[in-house]
């Protein structure tokens, strides 16, 4: 995968949706190391070298979790999918050496669910008050 097709996939949710409009917040750094976090979570699975056997990182078999994220061409569409993925608060498997992170994940789904309904109950006030 080249550099440029995978920007999307760890771009942060409002950017994406927002376009060059969109102001760079630490917030964003956060969900972009959680995307990373994801993928390689529901991607990937970690072999131990063992006799006989190469080791190292795979990509899993089978459909992959999030797998139209990679193939969405257009940003607006892929910031309403990952919006939804935290809005719904949609279900994913983790491979089973990232298990311990499972928990983790879900509950910064969660987090991330929160921060995005709180910022859109915000700026449904400011508009609201715009018009007043």
């Amino acid at each position: 995968m080249r550099y440029r097709e995978f920007i999307g996939q760890v771009a942060l949710t409002h950017g994406l949706l927002k376009g060059a409009d969109a102001i760079h917040l630490y917030r964003h750094d956060v969900e972009s190391i959680f995307y990373i976090m994801l993928i390689l979570a529901t991607h990937y699975d970690i072999q131990v070298p063992e006799e006989g056997k190469d080791g190292g990182i795979k990509v899993q078999k089978g459909d992959l979790y999030f797998q139209d994220w990679f193939e969405t061409q257009n940003f607006k569409t892929l910031g309403r999918a990952k919006l939804d993925f935290f809005m719904d608060l949609e279900t994913f498997e983790v491979s089973p050496p990232f298990k311990d992170f499972y928990n983790w994940l879900q509950k910064l789904q969660g987090s991330f669910a929160l921060g995005f309904q709180a910022k859109g109950q915000h700026d449904l006030h400011a508009r609201l008050m715009l018009q007043q």
